[in-house]
């Protein structure tokens, strides 16, 4: 593990000290920032889930159309589509699924009001921390 990882996250040190919520959940982490999509996803899996990664709202799309999911952490800014329209989307298309899937945006702006307008259900600011994650899941996955 590098210094990088370690000195951002310095809860990423001590392995055992983490208890996971679970070996069965899968999340979708909508994130265009590489770094910061490979700190969450990391987070995410020290707390037992399987991850999946879109980098911008058509994939997040494109994926919950085609997997199953439990849980959404959706970025704000991206590329192609935003954070609040691919939430608006997914919301609509939970709707003809019959499945409910939280989504959390997990965002550096300030644009939560947004947010919770297009139906988004929890908010997290970045950069996330295992706790806040932690308390996140423990919330909506149980």
């Amino acid at each position: 593990m590098s210094n990088v990882h370690t000195e951002i996250l310095p809860e990423l040190q001590d392995e055992k000290a983490i208890e996971k919520i679970s070996i069965y959940y899968h999340a979708l982490l909508v994130e265009d920032n590489f770094f910061t999509a490979h700190l969450t996803e990391k987070l995410l899996r020290k707390l037992g889930l399987f991850v999946t990664i879109a980098s911008n709202g058509v994939e997040a799309i494109e994926a919950v159309y085609e997997k199953e999911f439990h849980i959404i952490f959706m970025d704000y800014h991206m590329p192609v589509m935003n954070g609040v329209e691919a939430t608006k989307a997914i919301k609509a298309l939970n709707h003809c699924k019959s499945q409910y899937i939280p989504i959390v945006a997990l965002t550096a702006v300030l644009e939560r009001e947004e947010f919770f307008q297009a139906g988004v259900d929890d908010y997290l600011c970045k950069p996330a921390k295992l706790a806040d994650i932690r308390t996140i899941l423990e919330r909506w996955l149980r």
